[in-house]
């Protein structure tokens, strides 16, 4: 920890946006939100999408001065140095490595229903139903933000989460990483349509000299049409 804080005064602390564009405004405490990243956790592709974990609890972060950022299991564990661009996340950031698969959904089901936690970014790969439940029961109980990676190819696992998002790069005209971030499901909403529908994905870019993650420029300003993803992932609608 001491390594990472000195870090800090190497960087230039990130002053990214502290609002979120659709669909991401549609984040909400007290449900279980599901982000299935890029590969298969069976190919050894898989990765969480560290960088919109870090943008989403640092925005989170912001707006209160209460409760702590936990992540769980190292595959959600941020790069030292991204986190390091956050020194108010890095303050109020509590790493655990669980042993086990039990010692992890432990860990999350706790950490969900604390109230001293702002939001849980953990692991979530291999999660049962029952799992899910526990920790939708969990976030409705503490009021807070838990966050769920899981590999692609665990889609079609029934879970009990309010929210589910795919994740995947997108192509980049430039040097900077972009990705695509698409609403999958949301409980209690009915088919998307209309402006809704043209709503529920966007494009987000990764300026490593500032750690910032936002929306280009020129999809901002409409002068470029959005870039197709690499991966097509197939939306679910579901109850």
């Amino acid at each position: 920890m001491a390594a990472i804080e000195q870090q800090v005064s190497q960087h230039t602390v990130c002053e990214c946006e502290t609002t979120w564009p659709a669909p991401l405004d549609r984040i909400s405490p007290a449900v279980v939100h599901e982000w299935f990243g890029p590969g298969a956790m069976r190919s050894g592709s898989w990765s969480a999408p560290r960088v919109l974990f870090v943008r989403l609890a640092r925005t989170l972060a912001s707006q209160t001065n209460h409760g702590l950022v936990i992540w769980i299991g190292q595959s959600v564990w941020p790069a030292a140095q991204l986190l390091a661009r956050h020194g108010s996340l890095l303050n109020r950031s509590l790493l655990i490595d669980p042993a086990t698969d039990h010692e992890r959904l432990w860990a999350i089901d706790v950490c969900a229903r604390s109230r001293g936690a702002l939001v849980t970014i953990a692991d979530g790969s291999a999660l049962k139903l029952s799992h899910t439940r526990r920790l939708q029961l969990g976030a409705e109980h503490s009021g807070g933000f838990v966050m769920l990676a899981r590999p692609r190819n665990e889609l079609s696992v029934p879970s009990a989460a309010t929210m589910r998002w795919g994740v995947h790069r997108a192509r980049s005209p430039s040097s900077r990483p972009r990705w695509s971030v698409e609403l999958l499901r949301c409980k209690g909403v009915q088919r998307m349509t209309g402006k809704d529908a043209s709503s529920r994905s966007l494009i987000l870019e990764h300026d490593r000299a500032t750690g910032c993650l936002r929306v280009p420029a020129e999809l901002v300003s409409g002068s470029l049409a959005p870039q197709p993803a690499v991966e097509k992932t197939t939306v679910r609608r579901t109850a």
